[in-house]
This record gives structure tokens, sequence and C-alpha cells, in this order.
């Protein structure tokens, strides 16, 4: 299993993964689906993903202990910059 995380298709799985919240704001917000006050939730929602996608990012270090999972490091600094990107879209 470790060697899957070497391999292009694990950058590529991660990376598409990283613009999934994106894309479903976007098709979210030309629907109209947003709301009364749309500027309001899509400012919530960048933050609530910027804070999951932190969480998720600081938590890759203690699962590095266990074996499995060690090569998910390998995406920490991408999987970091995508929490930056979306930091930045809710301010």
């Amino acid at each position: 299993m470790a060697g899957f995380y070497r391999t292009r298709a694990a950058w590529l799985i991660f990376f598409t993964a990283g613009f999934i919240p994106f894309v479903y704001i976007l098709v979210v917000a030309f629907q109209g689906s947003l709301g009364a006050e749309p500027a309001k939730a899509l400012v919530e929602y960048l933050g609530e993903v910027a804070i999951l996608l932190l969480l998720l990012v600081l938590s890759l270090t203690p699962l590095r202990r266990i074996s499995v999972l060690s090569g998910l490091n390998r995406f920490r600094r991408m999987l970091g910059l995508f929490v930056f990107f979306y930091a930045l879209l809710h301010l």
C-alpha cells in the first residue's frame, strides 16, 4: 500500500479531491440556491471547508505512526496549500 502513495494516480486523486468543495460551491452559486444572503452563505461555507481541511492536514502527522497511512505525509504540503486557498477565499 505504501507504493501507491508514490504514484501519479495518488497525486491526481488528492489534487482533484481538493477542488471538490470549490466546484460544489460554484455549482450551488450558479443554480442560485445559496439562499437569501448568498455572500454570507459563501463566506460561511468557505470558512467551514478551510477549518475542516486544516484539521485534516494537522491530523496527518499523528497518523504517520500508523504504518499503512505513513505515505499520506507526502501530500501534507499540497493539502496545506488547499487550506490556504480556501482560507484566502473565505477572507
